[in-house]
Protein backbone atom coordinates (compact mmCIF):
# COMPACT_ATOMS: atom_id res chain seq x y z
CA UNK A 1 0.00 0.00 0.00
CA UNK A 2 2.87 2.41 0.74
CA UNK A 3 5.38 1.38 -1.93
CA UNK A 4 7.60 4.27 -2.88
CA UNK A 5 6.65 6.44 0.10
CA UNK A 6 8.97 9.40 0.58
CA UNK A 7 8.88 10.87 4.07
CA UNK A 8 10.51 14.19 4.92
CA UNK A 9 10.38 15.29 8.54
CA UNK A 10 11.56 17.99 10.90
CA UNK A 11 11.75 16.70 14.46
CA UNK A 12 12.82 18.22 17.75
CA UNK A 13 13.42 16.28 20.91
CA UNK A 14 15.48 15.42 23.94
CA UNK A 15 18.40 13.11 24.66
CA UNK A 16 18.81 11.57 28.10
CA UNK A 17 22.27 10.23 28.92
CA UNK A 18 21.34 7.28 31.12
CA UNK A 19 24.87 5.91 31.41
CA UNK A 20 28.47 6.46 30.37
CA UNK A 21 27.97 4.44 27.19
CA UNK A 22 24.25 4.85 26.50
CA UNK A 23 21.50 7.38 25.86
CA UNK A 24 17.81 7.51 24.99
CA UNK A 25 16.42 9.89 22.36
CA UNK A 26 12.78 10.96 22.00
CA UNK A 27 11.86 13.26 19.11
CA UNK A 28 8.57 14.34 17.56
CA UNK A 29 7.29 16.75 14.94
CA UNK A 30 5.63 17.29 11.58
CA UNK A 31 6.45 15.50 8.37
CA UNK A 32 5.52 15.46 4.71
CA UNK A 33 4.69 12.18 2.98
CA UNK A 34 4.76 11.83 -0.81
CA UNK A 35 3.24 8.63 -2.21
CA UNK A 36 2.17 8.02 -5.85
CA UNK A 37 1.96 11.75 -6.58
CA UNK A 38 -0.13 12.58 -3.51
CA UNK A 39 1.17 14.75 -0.68
CA UNK A 40 0.02 14.40 2.94
CA UNK A 41 1.12 16.00 6.19
CA UNK A 42 2.03 13.63 9.00
CA UNK A 43 2.94 13.72 12.66
CA UNK A 44 5.66 11.42 13.82
CA UNK A 45 7.47 10.20 16.90
CA UNK A 46 10.88 8.55 17.04
CA UNK A 47 12.16 6.71 20.10
CA UNK A 48 15.69 5.35 19.95
CA UNK A 49 18.54 4.42 22.21
CA UNK A 50 22.25 4.30 21.57
CA UNK A 51 24.87 2.04 23.13
CA UNK A 52 28.46 3.07 22.45
CA UNK A 53 30.71 0.10 21.75
CA UNK A 54 33.72 2.36 22.02
CA UNK A 55 34.33 6.11 22.09
CA UNK A 56 33.29 6.64 18.46
CA UNK A 57 30.90 3.84 17.38
CA UNK A 58 27.36 3.19 18.63
CA UNK A 59 24.58 0.71 17.86
CA UNK A 60 21.19 2.44 17.79
CA UNK A 61 17.87 0.54 17.73
CA UNK A 62 14.72 2.60 17.27
CA UNK A 63 10.96 2.70 16.79
CA UNK A 64 9.33 5.24 14.46
CA UNK A 65 5.58 5.97 14.49
CA UNK A 66 3.94 8.11 11.77
CA UNK A 67 0.29 9.14 11.56
CA UNK A 68 -1.63 10.94 8.85
CA UNK A 69 -4.28 13.08 10.65
CA UNK A 70 -6.92 12.21 8.01
CA UNK A 71 -6.27 8.46 7.99
CA UNK A 72 -6.87 5.71 10.51
CA UNK A 73 -3.83 3.70 9.42
CA UNK A 74 -0.66 4.56 11.35
CA UNK A 75 2.75 3.50 10.06
CA UNK A 76 5.13 1.82 12.47
CA UNK A 77 8.72 0.96 11.60
CA UNK A 78 11.65 -0.51 13.48
CA UNK A 79 15.29 0.25 12.79
CA UNK A 80 18.78 -0.58 13.86
CA UNK A 81 21.73 1.53 12.78
CA UNK A 82 25.40 2.03 13.42
CA UNK A 83 26.53 5.55 14.30
CA UNK A 84 29.95 7.17 14.29
CA UNK A 85 30.77 10.20 16.43
CA UNK A 86 33.29 12.75 15.14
Amino acid sequence: EYTGLTYIHSYAGVIYNCGKRSNINLATGPGLGINNGFTDFFWGVNLSGAYYINEKIAITPGIHFMKDPESYDPLLSFSIKASRAF
